[in-house]
């Protein structure tokens, strides 16, 4: 498979079944209320890396609001199937991310990475990004 014959498109309303069928690519099975929300969501977005219609990848993010600044895209995840790895999938995925934030003049597009997920982070370094920082999440678990 070549990048070329995989489309990148960006998902919406009508397309719960397709995220929903790709629970290959996720952590853990797609559920179909979290689904359906996010792609009807103005501030959600999810990706699909498309080869010959099956899905090879994602990428979601979150637009952020704050009173004193313009919007960010965070981006949430990034994953390709180990099969379609190395082809320039995740490489487009992050350009469409790119292309929607600076079409809607947001001020940037930020990801964490784990520390020690060294693939991540060279991947991210590969897309020369302006700034990277250290940093230390802290996260709390609501049941």
């Amino acid at each position: 498979m070549s990048d070329r014959a995989v489309d990148v498109r960006l998902l919406g309303p009508g397309d719960t079944e397709l995220v929903l069928s790709a629970s290959h690519l996720f952590d853990a099975a797609p559920l179909p209320d979290q689904t359906t929300a996010m792609l009807y969501s103005e501030r959600d977005f999810l990706w699909f890396a498309l080869a010959q219609g099956r899905p090879v990848g994602f990428a979601s993010a979150t637009m952020v609001l704050h009173p004193d600044q313009r919007p960010v895209l965070f981006l949430n995840e990034i994953a390709v199937d180990d099969v379609a790895q190395r082809r320039g999938i995740g490489t487009r995925l992050m350009q469409a991310v790119f292309d929607l934030a600076r079409s809607r003049g947001w001020a940037s597009t930020w990801v964490l990475a784990e520390n020690d997920d060294e693939t991540a982070k060279s991947f991210y370094r590969s897309l020369s990004p302006a700034t990277a920082q250290p940093s230390v999440m802290f996260e709390w678990e609501e049941s």
